[in-house]
């Protein structure tokens, strides 16, 4: 759930099924203009949001090694980079077209 600067609720990401699927949040970034939201996985998924609709952009399921949780993802100064790193202690680069 994204909500504005009076706690008032904006927007609700995904589902239910979502969680169950890719487990919990475990990291969390926006990216410099605050209009991208970067979501890391319990189960080790990506996912990519447009804050300013609430749209998925893009689901990221094969940056890393498969099982490993997303500990840290976090945008870079260049809008198209990002920087993971997982629970088997590999930090992965995320380029955006």
């Amino acid at each position: 759930m994204i909500s504005d600067q009076n706690q008032a609720l904006r927007l609700c990401l995904g589902t239910t099924a979502t969680g169950a699927e890719y487990g919990a949040v475990s990291a969390l970034s926006i990216n410099h203009d605050c209009t991208r939201l970067l979501c890391g996985f319990a189960k080790g998924q990506i996912t990519m949001w447009d804050l300013a609709n609430g749209k998925l952009l893009r689901t990221i399921t094969d940056a890393h090694p498969p099982g490993t949780a997303i500990l840290h993802v976090k945008f870079t100064d260049h809008p198209a980079l990002a920087i993971c790193n997982d629970s088997g202690g590999s930090v992965f680069e995320l380029s955006f077209r």
